[in-house]
């Protein structure tokens, strides 16, 4: 993948990661002190970001969709779309469909998790790509309505050559 593609993999990442989400049905197993958060829970989620960066001469747009669903008391799937393009380059868009599990390990006061990834990127007229990653992170709660989440993560292609 060329920079341009990793980093509008982050950015559609960030669309996703950091939408409006909209929580409707708690999962029945999840303990009502650890609720705060979404793992463990069934929510939809929408969301567009913008990035400025700094000595690079575009502005980079992401719009994406997903749905998370709780299978089993700690295990979550989901699925997601987004949307990637540069301002002031058309021609330039990426789309990625992603599917996902997350492993989650509760806590007395947090929720820990492993995610794991596997997707497919196109871009218009170009060669099309199979994703993967993997991410791992902590879900804190700070009020019954409120949790806080920190992960890490790695993403990339299976094409040899290519460094995440």
């Amino acid at each position: 993948m060329t920079n341009s593609l990793k980093l509008l993999a982050v950015v559609s990442a960030l669309a996703v990661g950091s939408a409006a989400v909209a929580q409707q049905t708690p999962a029945a197993q999840q303990p009502a002190s650890n609720s705060a958060g979404l793992l463990g829970q069934r929510y939809a989620s929408a969301g567009f970001s913008y990035l400025d960066i700094s000595g690079f001469q575009y502005h980079l747009f992401a719009a994406g969709a997903g749905v998370n669903l709780p299978i089993r008391q700690n295990i979550d799937v989901g699925v997601s779309y987004a949307r990637n393009w540069i301002e002031s380059n058309s021609d330039f868009n990426l789309d990625i469909v992603d599917a996902y599990t997350t492993f989650i390990y509760s806590a007395d006061t947090f929720k820990t998790y492993t995610t794991l990834s596997l997707g497919h990127v196109w871009e218009p007229e170009k060669e099309e790509s199979v994703i993967w990653g993997a991410r791992a992170g902590a879900e804190f709660p700070v009020t019954a309505n409120l949790a806080v989440r920190v992960s890490a993560g790695y993403d990339d292609d299976f094409e040899s050559g290519n460094n995440g």
